[in-house]
């Protein structure tokens, strides 16, 4: 008998695998806040986007509930150009249907999960380019302090772990430096530099001086 299939944003997907999925915890995406993050956040929209290349994903835009960080968006990348998943971004996915005790429509129907709230791990990396890189690492029940997974697990408030975990390596961390940020740096001086030159300005040249020759 064949596997029972679930049609997630136009792709279709074993059931059992994908809801196994949503035990894992996983990682992807991208959203912008400068340090790295734990805390609730509030959807304010929600939708399918498709790259260039032809690979799908969840994006959200979301805002910190309970503070005044700026907006965020978030792509959870969950299947390739040739259809094929992406188990990390399914994983998330079911983690955050399930947190939001979202109907299996929220996979047709993305904007259903606006207004929704759910906790989050952020983890914001310094790539040496002219923007952060930004990591949705997980999702998490709040109110709970548990992960799906946790939560799935059967698992107390007190027995949890690994919101407390993600917390105590953010403060340690807050900003993470990638392996290819001094190559990075150097390519974004060099083209800085070129830029500058380009203008008749020098890049070594502090701008003040220039505009002082040009009175």
């Amino acid at each position: 008998m064949a596997n029972k299939m679930m049609n997630i944003f136009g792709i279709n997907f074993d059931v059992e695998e994908v809801t196994q999925l949503g035990l894992k915890e996983t990682a992807g995406g991208s959203p912008r806040f400068e340090e790295s993050f734990v805390g609730e956040v509030e959807i304010i929209k929600a939708e399918m986007n498709e790259a260039k290349t032809g690979s799908k994903s969840l994006q959200l835009t979301v805002r910190e509930a309970e503070g005044e960080k700026e907006q965020s968006y978030l792509n959870i990348w969950f299947a390739k150009a040739d259809g094929s998943q992406i188990s990390m971004g399914l994983s998330k996915i079911m983690a955050l249907s399930g947190l939001t005790k979202m109907k299996p429509e929220f996979f047709n129907k993305p904007e259903l999960l606006e207004g929704s709230k759910v906790g989050v791990f952020m983890k914001v990396t310094d790539e040496g380019k002219k923007f952060l890189q930004h990591d949705l690492e997980g999702f998490y029940s709040v109110k709970a302090n548990l992960t799906w997974g946790e939560l799935k697990a059967g698992l107390s408030k007190a027995e949890g772990k690994l919101v407390e975990k993600m917390k105590a390596r953010y403060e340690e961390t807050p900003v993470f430096i990638s392996k290819d940020y001094e190559e990075n740096k150097a390519k974004a001086n060099e083209e800085a530099g070129v830029a500058a030159s380009t203008k008749g300005i020098a890049p070594s040249e502090d701008i003040d001086d220039v505009m002082w020759r040009k009175r």
